[in-house]
C-alpha cells in the first residue's frame, strides 16, 4: 500500500489543491458554489431516473410492478431538471424544510421537557434547548438564504480541511517513497 501511495504521492497533492481551490471558492462565491453542489446532484437524480426507466421498461416481462419503477425513474428525471435549470431555487427548499424540521424537533423537545420535568432535574435546559432549535427553524424558513449561506460555508470549510489534509498525506508519501527508494 505504501508503495502505490508514495509512487502516486502527486495524486494526492492535486486532489489537495483542488480542494481547498473549491473550498475557497464556496466561501467566496457561497451561492454560485450551492448551485453548483445542487447543478451537479440534479445531474445524478436526472442519470439515475434514466436508468431506473430503462430498468423497468427491461422488467416488464413477468414483474406486474414494473410500472412503480417506472413511475421513480419519471419522477428522478423530472427532480433532476428542475434541480439543474433551478439550483438555487432547489436548495432554498431543502433548507426549507430543513427548518421545518427543527422546528418540529425544537417542539417535541419542549413537550418533552415538560412532561419529564418531575422525573429529571435540569429539564429546563431541555426546554432551552428546544426553544432554541424552534428559533433557528424559524430564522431558516423566513431567511432562508442565510441557510444556504451557512451550508455553503460549512462545505468549503470540508473541503479546505480535507483538502490540506491530502496535501499533509501527498508529502509524507513523498517523504516515504524517497526513504524506500533509497
Amino acid at each position: 500500500m505504501l508503495d502505490l501511495i508514495s509512487r502516486n504521492w502527486w495524486a494526492y497533492l492535486i486532489r489537495g489543491i483542488l480542494a481547498i481551490l473549491f473550498g475557497l471558492v464556496i466561501w467566496t462565491r457561497p451561492l454560485a458554489g450551492t448551485g453548483f453542489l445542487v447543478w451537479l446532484f440534479g445531474i445524478f437524480v436526472f442519470v439515475e431516473g434514466i436508468f431506473a426507466v430503462v430498468a423497468a421498461f427491461g422488467g416488464r416481462k413477468g414483474n406486474p410492478n414494473w410500472w412503480a419503477v417506472f413511475i421513480q425513474g419519471l419522477v428522478g428525471i423530472l427532480i433532476g431538471i428542475v434541480m439543474f435549470t433551478n439550483p438555487l431555487m432547489t436548495a432554498v427548499f431543502f433548507v426549507r424544510l430543513l427548518g421545518l424540521w427543527a422546528i418540529i424537533v425544537g417542539v417535541f423537545r419542549i413537550v418533552g421537557a415538560l412532561r419529564l420535568r418531575t422525573e429529571v432535574a435540569g429539564e429546563w435546559m431541555h426546554v432551552v434547548g428546544g426553544i432554541i432549535t424552534v428559533l433557528l427553524g424559524i430564522i431558516v424558513i423566513a431567511w432562508p438564504a442565510g441557510g444556504v449561506l451557512a451550508f455553503a460555508w460549512l462545505i468549503g470549510l470540508f473541503a479546505v480541511l480535507i483538502g490540506a489534509f491530502l496535501i499533509g498525506v501527498a508529502m509524507k508519501a513523498r517523504a516515504a517513497g524517497k526513504a524506500v527508494a533509497a
